[in-house]
């Protein structure tokens, strides 16, 4: 899907002599500003000092929007970050929380530095940062207004026309803002089954603290309903963990399901074949697949995205060993769906009676 975006370009601005920046070797080569920090952005753009990436149509409207300002940075000063920039940063770090690729909001220059402290006390750093800020909160603000993917790529059936804003006006409506980091949320659909969706992506991704990654569960022959195998006692254990199994029952015996083969003990001896209990085999109970545990692992196989036949074969183990695949994901859905919202108007006509 990745495939389906716009294409990148690496954020080196337009040769100089396009739109008046002074060419490589022409006069002194150098343009000089008053102002510090403006030139140490301007000889940033003109140097292509960051890696990150941006459309044509980006970069060119990056370029003019510097142009404008006389290349005074947006959101730092001589004294470090100044307080939207911050703001922003707050945004472009919680963009997976809206079903996007955060890496993809990522300012390199904080990853290579470390802080924001070791930014603030570079001059070539504070220019970098302010630059892959716009660059970046420019790519977000695509994005959240008209989704990531071109939709009509991925079909010749489609025809949609998603409410993506230009390059242009993003950069003008993110420095005209008073809060930027709250115009930049905005953006998203405003749709309740957005609003539905990033719920339920915020408690599907939640993750749960354990002490020791659990046993994989090996393969072999599918377990059915009625059979014993020292397997059915492994994934039993997994399906209390996991919170489809009451612990509380013994086991989850249910006596109306009769094994397909049972051990006989030793002939002349009362004693169990295994286990400690005397008259009760604990271990072959355990590992016998009873009639309340086969409701288990439906339910379990219908959470994991799987037809909910009770058959515990190599796509249900998979799934309980953490191994499921991306189609049946559902927080790949979630983002899927989410990104979908992205391509429809922001505001829906109302229903009309027609009378």
């Amino acid at each position: 899907l990745l495939a389906l975006r716009a294409p990148d370009i690496k954020l080196p601005l337009p040769e100089a002599s396009a739109t008046g920046l002074p060419e490589e070797g022409a006069a002194d080569g150098v343009r000089k500003l008053d102002d510090s920090l403006a030139q140490t952005v301007f000889d940033a753009l003109k140097a292509g000092a960051t890696p990150v990436k941006v459309t044509q149509a980006q970069r060119k409207a990056i370029k003019a929007f510097y142009e404008d300002r006389g290349f005074k940075s947006v959101w730092t000063s001589m004294d470090g970050l100044e307080p939207k920039a911050r703001e922003v940063l707050e945004v472009l770090q919680q963009a997976a929380a809206e079903g996007m690729d955060g890496a993809a909001y990522r300012l390199p220059v904080l990853a290579e530095r470390g802080s924001i402290d070791a930014v603030e006390s570079d001059l070539a750093a504070l220019a970098r940062f302010d630059i892959e800020m716009t660059a970046l909160a420019l790519r977000y603000s695509v994005d959240a207004s008209g989704g990531v993917i071109v939709p009509n790529r991925l079909s010749g059936y489609h025809d949609l026309n998603p409410p993506k804003l230009a390059a242009k006006t993003a950069l003008r409506r993110l420095t005209e803002a008073d809060e930027p980091g709250r115009y930049l949320m905005s953006l998203h659909p405003r749709h309740p089954a957005y609003a539905a969706m990033r719920k339920a992506l915020a408690e599907s991704t939640q993750t749960v603290e354990v002490e020791d990654e659990p046993e994989v569960i090996p393969g072999g022959p599918i377990l059915r309903p009625g059979t014993t195998d020292y397997r059915v006692g492994m994934v039993r254990a997994r399906l209390i963990t996991l919170g489809h199994l009451d612990a509380g029952d013994p086991e989850g015996q249910d006596a109306s399901v009769e094994p397909i083969s049972q051990e006989l003990p030793v002939s002349g001896t009362d004693a169990p074949v295994s286990g400690t209990d005397g008259d009760v085999d604990v271990e072959a109970e355990s590992n016998f697949y009873d009639r309340l545990m086969v409701k288990a692992v439906r339910s379990f196989q219908r959470e994991a995205g799987l037809s909910p036949d009770g058959l515990i074969g190599p796509a249900t183990l998979r799934a309980f060993n953490g191994e499921r695949q991306e189609s049946f994901d559902k927080t790949a859905r979630l983002r899927l769906n989410m990104e979908r919202l992205r391509w429809l108007p922001r505001d829906f006509a109302r229903r009309t009676s027609g009378r």
